[in-house]
């Protein structure tokens, strides 16, 4: 298979039973469709290690690919060059700052909520895609109580359309509450050493060492102990690289762009 994979186009038919191609409108959706893919052959015996995913750009692919395997429980190792930026912890952690200096800009939301750690599980984030594309949530609309029936433009309410919106009323305060006081706290700060506590907070709130503690004994458990300490690993960066900017200068005044450039680039 592989010695044809990359060799102009199949014979059709030739790998048919072997071989799936995924393209679709959005990174996201071609790696839900390989997902799914994979799941429906293991529950009809084949194993996770028969399967291999190739891609173009893991730049592009990779975070997306961890995110949505790691949320259908499938295991996986990534191959080829990867940005530490966009490793799990530390990705939830910069598109949070992102999200909340932007002001709430829908992309920078979704990228957050779409992360690891944001607290949400797919079908939820689900549907807050689907709800804030069809109402162009952005910026302060997060803030507010949404009211917009959820399937668009209908004139007809159903008992089943007022439980949605709750339900949906619920995630985004779940979703912004943590970013709200994230954001009040960067603003209130005086110094690089209160910013740095401003994350602290907000990493404690969303309490993702306990996550993290939870996904590397279930690791362990599956004997997947690399992918286990790579977990431990990121977080060790990301504490280590916000306690140096405290001790180095934690008496400075950045403003919190500034900060979060000098987090990146620590990092």
């Amino acid at each position: 298979i592989w010695k044809k994979l990359f060799r102009g186009k199949l014979e059709t038919g030739l790998l048919k039973d072997a071989l799936f191609t995924y393209k679709t409108e959005s990174v996201y959706d071609e790696c839900l469709l390989v997902a799914q893919k994979i799941m429906e052959r293991v529950r009809n015996g084949a194993r996770f290690k028969d399967f291999s995913v190739v891609c173009t750009d893991t730049t592009v692919y990779a975070n997306v690919i961890g995110s949505v395997f790691e949320r259908c429980g499938i295991p996986c190792y990534l191959s080829g060059t990867e940005d530490i930026l966009d490793k799990p912890v530390i990705a939830t952690v910069i598109a949070a700052l992102e999200a909340v200096l932007g002001g709430y800009e829908q992309e920078d939301m979704l990228r957050y909520i779409r992360s690891m750690f944001s607290t949400l599980s797919l079908e939820q984030c689900d549907k807050i895609e689907n709800y804030t594309a069809i109402w162009e949530i952005s910026g302060k609309k997060w803030l507010t109580s949404w009211s917009n029936h959820p399937q668009g433009l209908a004139d007809k309410w159903t008992e089943r359309n007022t439980q949605e919106l709750e339900e949906l009323n619920r995630l985004r305060i779940q979703i912004i509450e943590p970013l709200h006081r994230l954001h009040g706290s960067l603003l209130d700060a005086i110094s690089v050493a209160e910013q740095v506590r401003a994350v602290y907070g907000f990493l404690d709130e969303l309490n993702i060492a306990k996550q993290l503690a939870v996904v590397s004994e279930r690791l362990y458990k599956e004997q997947q102990d690399r992918q286990a300490q790579i977990f431990g690993q990121l977080w060790e960066i990301l504490v280590e690289a916000l306690e140096q900017l405290y001790d180095a200068i934690g008496n400075l005044h950045w403003d919190p762009e500034a900060f979060t450039r000098l987090l990146k680039l620590l990092i």
